[in-house]
């Protein structure tokens, strides 16, 4: 059963989910319009919520807390995720997961679809990478290829929450997990991505299959939060020289990006504006969220956090939270080298155990009787019934179960001939063109005329926009890669859909009921 204003607050999550699923990013008109639609639908569950008045003290002081600082910063993040955090009261985590993975998965599987089809491949990069030169880099119609692998990130973090795997089911679909992780990696070639989504299945098995940990296990668990901190915001004011040059070369030139913004920056209480003047006059990106959050929001909502994590952290490892801790951790590492955890990119999924436990805490030391309740409204629940897709996922387990071997070679032969027609049916081009905006070269440039090709043109042209825009013809490696990547592409996808296909028509047939 679910109630009215838990109903509403899934709308909320579903719209924000969908928007920055399907690679909408802030200053889009589609976006802004999704902004201000969720947050109208999440004030009105809001409205609906009972709040003591230590609960209503506290709501209040947040959500001016984030106002100000959009007022005066022009940074909308931390309004936005202080929303998404109060907006957790009377909340089921689990469900939000649910929903999450249902909304993210959909948006990241159409994404993935739509791109390999050549129907919308978003911004494609050519950078010097892997020691083969000059290659391209897809985002599979997100902004940038290292925010294609951090959706591939946080689709994981959806599913494994949900899905309750322990031992060797768990190890298997890590294996998967990881499959996929190099598959992502094939196409983004984000080192970051692809190494933080190896640090969050680490953390989830070590978390997961360690039965009994000792307690200097749970010191170090606790201490993982605050070494982020610390490595992100003192590492690149106190460390110089070559120790500095080592820690800026691993993560990109992330160290000089935040050095630049804390020596130049106005360390304020409440955000900087001038932190994003400054910040587009000289094309600098803060990718550190930790900085990030310290010179867009000010110290104020950066102490804030600090301490809530801490405190959050610290109550899950000692209620043993293993699942819970696997994703935070994950994704608090994550933010030493990417900023979504504080900005407009709504994938801080941490944010909903912190909304979670802070009225965990409220109700806890709520000794009030009086209730505050703008409309009451929202508290008949509503029957959903989930048995249709319960009975297709037993459907679906016992199918593979019984004939795991049917479909292993089923999947295998698939994929094998998948590859090899892409291999011998493919047109390999002689070179690809790409546009100089989207590479990293600074070499002698082409203009090239889409409508007026010469006969014996055979090049692929990539993210063409006219005659007058100027062009880089790339060759070599960067032609072998794209082959290679179309014969891995549907080799996989043939692996999975042809037993995916086969376990459908099969299990149509073939109804649960009757096998037992």
């Amino acid at each position: 059963m679910y109630s009215g204003k838990e109903i509403i607050y899934y709308i909320y999550f579903s719209i924000m989910l969908l928007a920055k699923g399907i690679g909408l990013y802030e200053g889009m008109p589609v976006f802004n319009l999704c902004l201000a639609v969720s947050t109208g639908v999440l004030l009105l569950k809001m409205a609906m919520d009972s709040y003591s008045l230590r609960e209503a003290a506290c709501i209040l002081a947040l959500v001016s807390l984030g106002v100000i600082i959009w007022r005066k910063s022009g940074e909308k993040g931390p309004l936005l995720y202080l929303l998404m955090l109060v907006g957790m009261k009377d909340i089921p985590v689990k469900r939000v997961f649910r929903i999450g993975l249902l909304v993210w998965g959909g948006a990241f599987g159409l994404q993935m679809l739509l791109a390999l089809t050549g129907i919308r491949t978003g911004t494609v990069m050519a950078h010097n990478k892997l020691g083969l030169g000059h290659i391209l880099r897809w985002s599979f119609g997100y902004p940038h290829p290292n925010v294609l692998h951090i959706s591939y990130v946080i689709f994981i973090a959806f599913l494994f929450y949900v899905l309750h795997l322990e031992g060797k089911k768990l190890v298997g679909a890590t294996v998967l997990g990881f499959i996929g992780n190099l598959y992502i990696f094939l196409y983004s070639v984000s080192y970051t991505g692809f190494l933080l989504t190896a640090v969050y299945f680490i953390c989830n098995l070590y978390l997961n299959l360690r039965k009994n940990r000792r307690k200097a296990e749970d010191i170090m668990l606790q201490a993982v939060f605050p070494c982020c901190v610390v490595f992100s915001v003192a590492g690149p004011l106190v460390l110089q020289g070559k120790l500095f040059e080592i820690c800026d070369k691993l993560l990109n030139t992330r160290f000089s990006l935040s050095r630049y913004f804390m020596y130049h920056g106005n360390w304020s209480w409440l955000g900087d504006r001038q932190a994003q003047v400054r910040a587009e006059s000289v094309n600098y990106t803060l990718d550190c969220s930790y900085t990030y959050l310290l010179m867009h929001g000010g110290i104020i909502i950066f102490s804030i956090m600090c301490v809530g994590y801490f405190m959050l952290i610290r109550h899950y490892v000692k209620e043993n939270k293993k699942k819970e801790l696997a994703v935070i951790l994950g994704l608090l590492v994550a933010g030493i080298s990417e900023p979504f955890l504080f900005n407009t990119a709504y994938k801080n999924l941490s944010l909903i155990f912190m909304g979670n436990y802070l009225f965990e805490v409220l109700e806890e030391k709520n000794k009030e009787g009086f209730r505050l309740q703008i409309l009451h409204l929202g508290e008949k629940k509503i029957g959903i019934s989930a048995a249709v897709w319960e009975n297709m996922a037993d459907e679906v387990r016992y199918q593979m179960k019984k004939r795991k071997y049917q479909i292993a070679g089923i999947g295998i032969a698939a994929a094998i001939c998948g590859g090899a027609a892409y291999a011998f049916m493919a047109d390999v081009p002689d070179s690809i063109y790409i546009l100089r905006q989207g590479s990293d070269r600074y070499d002698e440039v082409v203009y090239l005329d889409e409508n007026n090709l010469p006969e014996n043109f055979h090049s692929r042209i990539i993210s063409y926009k006219d005659a007058q825009t100027p062009m880089y013809e790339l060759k070599g490696n960067i032609v072998t890669v794209e082959y290679v990547r179309g014969i891995v592409s549907c080799g996989l996808w043939a692996g999975v859909l042809i037993p995916a296909i086969y376990l459908a028509i099969y299990g149509s047939q073939n109804k649960i009921g009757d096998k037992r």
